[in-house]
């Protein structure tokens, strides 16, 4: 916004958007208040010929739980256009944890959002209430099943209990109350990579019954994708709840030409009354953290003990060679030949950053798995 938004103002001949899907209007866009009027002159001009006029765009997938509130970074998404930030996503997320569980999620998210000293807050409410306290961006608020069910069961690695099952559901009821516009799930992430279908139905009713939404990042996305597909689609159906699709691609080596086959379930449910839709990034890589990798009983570990695990060397070695055998994990649509290490510049490994897993390896003179599980000890599971 111009300098004095307060003021009467008029963006003019610009092309202008309104965000409802109609075709865009050459015309003078009017601001009163810092509201939209579409009538008037105003004596604060901006001339706006050759240019569009569009709403602010909603990320839908940002990650910027933190950044919101202090100011990070955000400067360079709003001279993007960003205006909205969709929080909570793939199940992590800072609202609600508990003492027993803050440590936990703090250790999961802090290579995605950074390290915050008040390590959450009980309730999405007061989350939310932070937002509008100070936030740099208007926020949209997801209730993360992990950061739930990490608050009932820490990271252990079994199916959830009945009365636990019941409990992560009140969780997710409580933040629906509380302002929360869906429940979004991480299935290859801790602790929900050891949720059942049948606990994730339980947990996103509450989200249905509030008109609200489940948004997942699926269980797999290499061998077991199609399955993963239709258990999101199951969850839907069964909870009554509109199913939304975070970051869907088809990639890895033999899947070319074949994202229609992946789309057509989608595509059924929709003809079948369901409510889904699917989002996907403008680019052709995906990213994670590198904990994402490591084997399951390893990930049942607060960070600060899988750290602690890994500085043993029979239990390094034991991971390792589980690395090499089985490749990266169900998150992975490729094996290690396609994984490339980032994020490594300004470490004493910033010359493996942007090397193949295999390169990086033969330069180390070590395994993949051995690679993994050193860098995982030194860069602290960034």
């Amino acid at each position: 916004m111009p300098p004095n938004g307060g003021a009467d103002w008029v963006v003019a001949g610009g092309l202008v958007f309104d965000g409802g899907g109609g075709p865009p209007v050459r015309t003078d866009l009017h601001v009163r208040g810092g509201r939209v009027d579409g009538t008037g002159s105003a004596a604060r001009r901006i001339d706006a010929d050759g240019a569009w006029v569009l709403p602010g765009f909603v990320d839908a997938h940002s990650h910027a739980d933190l950044s919101v509130l202090s100011g990070a970074a955000m400067e360079v998404r709003a001279r993007a256009g960003v205006t909205t930030e969709i929080v909570g996503q793939d199940g992590l997320g800072y609202a609600p944890v508990f003492p027993e569980s803050a440590v936990l999620m703090a250790g999961v998210l802090a290579p995605l959002t950074g390290v915050r000293s008040a390590a959450g807050w009980p309730g999405v409410g007061g989350y939310l209430d932070a937002c509008d306290a100070g936030a740099y961006a208007r926020v949209a608020a997801l209730v993360p099943h992990g950061a739930a069910r990490a608050a009932v069961t820490g990271l252990a690695d079994r199916p959830a209990t009945g009365p636990e099952r019941a409990r992560i559901a009140e969780l997710v009821a409580a933040g629906m109350r509380d302002g929360a516009v869906g429940l979004s799930s991480g299935l290859s992430y801790p602790p929900a990579r050891w949720a059942t279908t049948a606990e994730l139905i339980e947990a996103a009713r509450p989200a249905g019954a509030a008109g609200g939404r489940y948004v997942t990042h699926l269980r797999g996305y290499g061998d077991g994708f199609a399955d993963a597909i239709e258990e999101a689609l199951r969850i839907g159906r069964e909870a009554g709840v509109a199913v939304h699709f975070s970051h869907f691609h088809v990639s890895g080596p033999g899947r070319d030409g074949s994202a229609e086959a992946y789309l057509a379930p989608l595509r059924a449910a929709r003809a079948a009354g369901q409510v889904v839709s699917h989002d996907s990034y403008p680019y052709t890589v995906s990213c994670t953290f590198l904990a994402a990798v490591l084997p399951g009983w390893l990930q049942a570990q607060p960070s600060d003990e899988l750290l602690a695990s890994l500085r043993r060397p029979a239990t390094a070695a034991r991971a390792a060679v589980e690395l090499d055998a089985t490749g990266p994990g169900a998150t992975f649509a490729a094996g290690w030949d396609e994984v490339v290490l980032a994020g490594l510049a300004g470490t004493p490994d910033a010359d493996l950053d942007g090397c193949p897993m295999p390169e990086a390896a033969a330069r180390r003179r070590s395994t993949v798995g051995e690679l993994v599980t050193t860098l995982a000890v030194r860069t602290a599971l960034m």
